[in-house]
């Protein structure tokens, strides 16, 4: 596979905010309340001004910018669903932060709060892939590695 960036999403709109705060004052969420094809083109402006041909991004938990992105990139964005049972992300979570499941299970509630505002169950019926994690790493990579190698991302 050839070399690619690897980034957080909100690492990007962290980026975006400070560039924009003054115009986003107003804005509770910052960067998060602009409309979705805005935040796209927005977003998309900085990639092109840093070079960033070949990319991945993590964490796209918002429906409607990955939508957006999707639009506009059309088979230039490939969206990859990863999926892992609840149950089974608690544990993970647990074992990774040497914390009890009762606080990791709240953790993860939190967060599932969020990224079910932001429309994240819903990447998965426009996603390009779907992977199931809830075997062991080398699984998932390797079917993520067929599909890049199958549709020439890389």
């Amino acid at each position: 596979n050839k070399e690619f960036i690897r980034i957080k999403i909100k690492d990007l709109i962290n980026s975006l905010n400070n560039k924009y705060k003054s115009s986003l004052k107003y804005l509770k969420e910052g960067i998060y309340d602009v409309s979705d094809d805005l935040l796209a083109i927005l977003f998309l402006e900085k990639l092109l001004k840093e070079n960033m041909p070949k990319l991945s991004i993590e964490s796209l938990h918002n429906y409607g910018f990955v939508k957006e992105l999707k639009k506009i990139l059309k088979n230039k964005f490939d969206i990859v669903y990863v999926d892992v049972p609840r149950n089974l992300r608690i544990l993970r979570n647990a074992e990774n932060m040497s914390i009890s499941y009762e606080e990791s299970e709240d953790r993860i509630y939190k967060k599932d709060k969020v990224k079910e505002k932001r429309g994240a169950h819903k990447i998965r019926d426009i996603a390009d892939i779907v992977i199931d994690n809830s075997d062991k790493f080398e699984y998932s990579k390797r079917n993520l590695d067929n599909y890049l190698s199958q549709n020439e991302i890389f």
